[in-house]
């Protein structure tokens, strides 16, 4: 065995503590003087387009956000609307004692406003409900640092810890005794949902891999349409929330996205633009029914895995595979029945902070 769980561990902790203390760095600063310094600002809430971009009021005394900069959308109660009565407190502070709710975030664009002292921005990315509470009740929204996945980290050193899950066993307690790389080439005109559908009636994983262009995301739509009309319950996970759109757009799943049979966590404002009929999945919470196609991120998903106590769908399709820490592909073995991974060698590695010449150690 090249690495035992306490390196996965030990690796994950040192992720861990590394974002956590940039992250802390910035956080644990009182809140104005971030103000002062363009790492937070204040917008009144002015409307939503139609396209679901939503219109902010900004003074020009503040320091401009970037565009296409991300930020954590904070609405926090009472008095605390108002920069003015932020005090001492801490951005921390104001997040745990005052927020009301909070959204991700990006600054799509800038521009100047009739009124003098302010300028108009636009924000993209926020979640329905956060859209929903916006438009209900105008308020002024503060904008800070982006949050890391510490959540995420987290829940994989849970997954890691629990040696008595038998489906992670076969992902973190693997003991390579022969090479048993043998993969089938598959031909472009092949019918490779019946040929990965045949293979996994002896199998309960596997891996599709594949260079850039070779039509894994059509292929991955094709099977997750036949899954469902044969009322299996399939989740989808993936690194980006780009990727899991791209799948929801392709055209063998028109049938079922028009029936209200796809459900998206954190779901935005502009995705339900995009695709109307996508459902947004109550809570970010894990329910999995049958001809339902359930499309998750990664960060969300190993949630999911660390609560499971049962296998609960009947297919987990994980894509954009080679950017999962080998943690979350054991994740996704306690949420399926039948697990298939589909990447590409050529694609990007997890994305870590980490420093390199501690990642080397884990070699």
């Amino acid at each position: 065995m090249k690495y035992t769980r306490n390196d996965y561990e030990n690796f994950l902790n040192t992720e861990l503590e590394t974002q956590m203390k940039e992250y802390e760095q910035v956080v644990c600063t009182k809140a104005l003087l971030l103000k002062e310094r363009g790492d937070v600002f204040v917008g009144r809430f002015i409307k939503l387009q139609p396209s679901g971009m939503a219109i902010f009021k900004v003074r020009n005394s503040d320091n401009m956000p970037r565009k296409n900069s991300f930020w954590t959308a904070s609405f926090f109660i009472g008095e605390m609307g108002s920069f003015k009565n932020w005090g001492n407190n801490s951005w921390a502070d104001l997040r745990q004692n005052y927020q009301r709710t909070y959204s991700d975030a990006l600054c799509a664009w800038i521009q100047k406003s009739e009124e003098n002292d302010f300028c108009i921005i636009g924000i993209k990315n926020l979640t329905t409900e956060f859209a929903k509470l916006l438009e209900e009740e105008k308020p002024i929204i503060a904008f800070g640092p982006q949050d890391p996945p510490l959540q995420y980290l987290l829940n994989l050193i849970d997954i890691v810890r629990d040696s008595s899950c038998i489906e992670t066993q076969k992902i973190l307690d693997y003991d390579e005794i022969s090479n048993r790389w043998n993969p089938l080439k598959i031909e472009a005109k092949a019918d490779f949902v019946s040929l990965l559908l045949n293979d996994m009636k002896d199998n309960n994983c596997i891996v599709v891999q594949g260079p850039p262009g070779t039509g894994k995301t059509y292929r991955m739509a094709q099977l997750a349409a036949k899954l469902l009309a044969d009322n299996k319950s399939v989740l989808v996970t993936a690194l980006t929330n780009q990727a899991l759109m791209e799948l929801a757009k392709k055209d063998d799943l028109k049938f079922f996205l028009d029936k209200g049979k796809i459900s998206k966590t954190s779901l935005t404002v502009d995705e339900s633009k995009e695709l109307p009929n996508l459902q947004p999945i109550t809570d970010n919470l894990c329910n999995a029914s049958n001809e339902n196609l359930s499309l998750a991120t990664f960060y969300l998903s190993s949630g999911w895995a660390k609560e499971a106590t049962r296998l609960s769908f009947d297919y987990v399709i994980m894509d954009e595979a080679s950017q999962a820490l080998l943690p979350m592909i054991a994740a996704t073995m306690k949420l399926g029945k039948k697990v298939v991974l589909i990447g590409d060698q050529n694609q990007l590695s997890p994305i870590v902070v980490t420093n390199e010449d501690i990642i080397n150690k884990y070699q």
